[in-house]
């Protein structure tokens, strides 16, 4: 699943930072850091006072001294549109993809789909009664959360399939 994602990205336009990374088919700490400084040094340019704060677990950002950022334009409305743009911009070419791939390798480092996923958890939770679903069968059962919410398993296994034991 990764070399796919990486592939089409990299036939796409990559930044020199994400060619450098994806080159390897991996992206290790020191490269997310690399990332994250790139992304940091984008958004202090772009929206002074505006500061992120990296998740070390997972692929979420904190930010700070947005309501200076914002209160500089002429009404919130503005000033928010500017910041998603601003967001956007930075994130494209470094973390965007860099960041989703190092967090989802080491959450899911067989690159299972989502459906692989579920079905390996329902496995080797040993729910029989859901052995034997479709491809197909198995996407309607996870989008219809009516069905499923009452088995605590299968319940684990839809909320959470990569981490099961």
């Amino acid at each position: 699943m990764y070399v796919a994602l990486i592939d089409e990205l990299l036939a796409d336009e990559p930044s020199e930072l994400e060619r450098r990374v994806f080159d390897d088919m991996a992206v290790t700490d020191a490269e997310l850091r690399e990332s994250q400084d790139a992304y940091s040094e984008c958004l202090e340019r772009a929206a002074p006072g505006v500061e992120v704060e990296f998740s070390d677990t997972s692929n979420q950002k904190i930010m700070s001294g947005i309501e200076g950022f914002i209160s500089s334009f002429p009404d919130d409305d503005s000033g928010t549109a500017a910041l998603e743009r601003v967001v956007d911009e930075c994130s494209h070419g470094t973390t965007e993809m860099i960041s989703m791939l190092y967090f989802d390798m080491r959450t899911n480092p067989e690159g299972l789909t989502p459906v692989e996923a579920v079905r390996a958890c329902i496995e080797a939770k040993d729910l029989v009664e859901w052995f034997d679903l479709t491809d197909d069968e198995l996407v309607g059962l996870m989008g219809d959360e009516t069905r499923w919410s009452s088995d605590p398993g299968l319940s684990e296994c839809i909320n959470d399939p990569y981490s099961v034991e």
